[in-house]
């Protein structure tokens, strides 16, 4: 077990949730404009802006119980989630029901994220707004706790 595995393995879960749009394993930034194609390849998809990032924002360890040579290490994730506003499409409804859907699959799926961690918390969002490289968005935070002994 290992980050990268942890945070790969979030990253194909996400994937296959239902018109999730484009998934990174990383925060990603442009300076590019929201009509020109790298800003497309990066965040687009379905010529909407759509994108989902994970990013480990805290870690915590302690040793493992039982056994002095090892660690159990909680990884704190944050998967942020950009949805461009268009209220003539129902914009809103459409990504609660996308943020819906993640949730559920976080609650629902393999806790251990395929064997790439021991077990993963409920997750936990927060929603609002935010203008994400020139674009007016949806913005959704999911945090998840992610445990693994090293």
């Amino acid at each position: 077990m290992s980050y990268d595995a942890i945070r790969d393995a979030l990253k194909t879960r996400l994937e296959a949730v239902d018109d999730i749009g484009v998934v990174h394993s990383y925060q990603r930034w442009t300076a590019e404009a929201p009509n020109l194609p790298g800003f497309n390849t990066l965040f687009k998809s379905d010529g909407r802006l759509n994108t989902w990032m994970i990013s480990r924002v805290g870690e915590l360890s302690r040793k493992a119980p039982g056994d002095d040579s090892r660690y159990a290490v909680r990884h704190t994730l944050q998967v942020l989630a950009f949805y461009a506003i268009d209220d003539s499409a129902a914009s809103e409804e459409v990504f609660q029901d996308l943020v819906s859907d993640v949730l559920a699959d976080l609650r629902a799926g393999d806790r251990t994220l395929g064997g790439a961690c021991l077990t993963h918390s409920a997750p936990e969002a927060t929603l609002d707004y935010a203008d994400f490289c020139g674009v007016t968005c949806h913005r959704a935070e999911i945090s998840l706790v992610v445990e693994e002994i090293v």
